[in-house]
């Protein structure tokens, strides 16, 4: 028999408290830029004590292995958190930290508990699925978004969407590209095990096509380049779980998203927009800037090597992020939170693998959930080498949401990893 195999079983039964939590955090990452500036923090941190709660509530039990990584996530969060009151940007550092270390705190607690991961990628499917839409409507009938759908957006997210759109760039209704390009990768992700191991894989291409030409519509090239590599990663793992071929399946993966991808840009010109930056930049600074963010990031780390400057410190100092998730804790948090923050995503990476070996007969959702895990995973780590994922809420959310799968699949199939 392979190393897993398709079985039919009805799904476990999980509390409407978890399955409404869990829905909430999705849309608080989908949509908290429409809530009232302080309501999505304070929302997720009622969300992290009815999770606390109901993990007491239910007696969950925890093993070795999870006791050592929430060990982990404490320190990381204790290193993020503590000096922030202290740095030379406390009132923004503060608040980053405390949406950063609650948002572990539900990551923890949904590790507690068990069956939920089965509504990940529905989810992650549906509430990309509003952002794709808009994106095309914005794309294909122009007339309509700008006289019905930018006129009731939010002042502040109508002006930037105006200030993207007018160049030929698409944040649909987000605030900006980047957002809109993150979510169409979440929508990506999470097709593509309905692609792998559903039963209506024709559907599947679809909607991944649709979110395909959504991202190459907002022109971003580091998503659409994270997203790609996590997919990859993603089926290498998939056809390391059946013991079949890894190298002949990431080729055939590889070859199918590039015919994919341009046959959208072959129809839809406007599609070529990520990669014609690549070509407008030839000889100047492929990195659009980023470059000098990152000597500045080092040359900071040089000042305060140990504990850093403290959470948000180089925003604070340069007016943006630095552009490198990694960079960005050396120079805030020092060697001492680099290390934590290492050690927490590599946790997360060795128990995906531990779930895929102790949960030999896979079943369809637990497959479909484990593999959207590895491919948000592995685009957040390589995001985070070009992007602000860490300082961002809405993209760490999606990150600790899917990073925690493993730990309900293992729990679910009843192994001692997961309690």
């Amino acid at each position: 028999m392979e190393a897993y195999e398709t079985v039919t079983r009805s799904r476990t039964k999980v509390s409407l408290l978890l399955t409404t939590v869990l829905f909430i955090v999705f849309a608080f990452s989908f949509f908290n830029y429409l809530l009232p500036a302080g309501s999505g923090p304070f929302a997720l941190a009622v969300l992290a004590l009815l999770l606390l709660g109901y993990s007491v509530l239910t007696n969950a039990r925890i093993s070795k292995p999870q006791a050592a990584y929430i060990v982990l996530v404490i320190v990381f969060s204790l290193v993020s958190l503590l000096p922030a009151p202290y740095s030379i940007a406390k009132e923004t550092g503060v608040p980053v930290s405390l949406v950063r270390v609650t948002l572990l705190l539900i990551g923890v607690s949904f590790g507690l508990q068990k069956g939920w991961h089965q509504y990940a990628t529905t989810f992650a499917v549906c509430l990309s699925g509003v952002h794709a839409v808009f994106t095309l409507i914005g794309y294909v009938f122009p007339s309509i978004y700008l006289s019905q759908i930018i006129p009731r957006l939010p002042s502040e997210v109508a002006f930037e969407a105006l200030r993207f759109y007018r160049s030929n760039l698409h944040p649909g209704i987000t605030w900006q590209i980047g957002a809109n390009a993150v979510y169409m990768a979440g929508g990506m992700a999470g097709v593509y095990p309905s692609i792998v191991c559903g039963s209506r894989k024709g559907l599947g291409l679809v909607a991944f096509a649709v979110f395909l030409l959504a991202l190459l519509l907002t022109g971003k090239r580091g998503q659409l380049l994270s997203i790609l590599v996590g997919l990859w990663f993603a089926s290498t793992f998939d056809a390391k779980l059946k013991r079949k071929s890894a190298i002949s399946r990431s080729v055939l993966v590889l070859v199918l998203l590039t015919v994919l991808t341009t046959l959208v840009i072959t129809f839809i010109p406007d599609a070529a927009t990520p990669f014609l930056r690549f070509s407008s930049n030839a000889g100047r600074d492929i990195t659009s800037g980023r470059l000098r963010l990152y000597m500045s990031a080092i040359a900071l780390f040089t000042e305060k090597p140990i504990l850093g400057w403290g959470t948000g410190a180089f925003s604070y100092l340069y007016g943006m992020g630095a552009h490198n998730a990694y960079l960005a804790v050396l120079c805030e948090n020092g060697v001492l939170g680099f290390l934590a923050f290492a050690s927490v995503f590599v946790s997360n990476l060795w128990i995906t693998l531990r779930a895929s070996r102790v949960a030999c007969d896979m079943y369809t959702e637990d497959r479909k959930a484990l593999l959207f895990s590895v491919a948000m995973q592995v685009f957040f780590l390589v995001y985070a080498m070009t992007g602000n994922p860490l300082h961002d809420a809405f993209i760490f959310a999606l990150y600790v949401t899917a990073s925690v799968i493993p730990w309900s699949i293992l729990r679910d199939a009843g192994t001692g990893y997961g309690g």
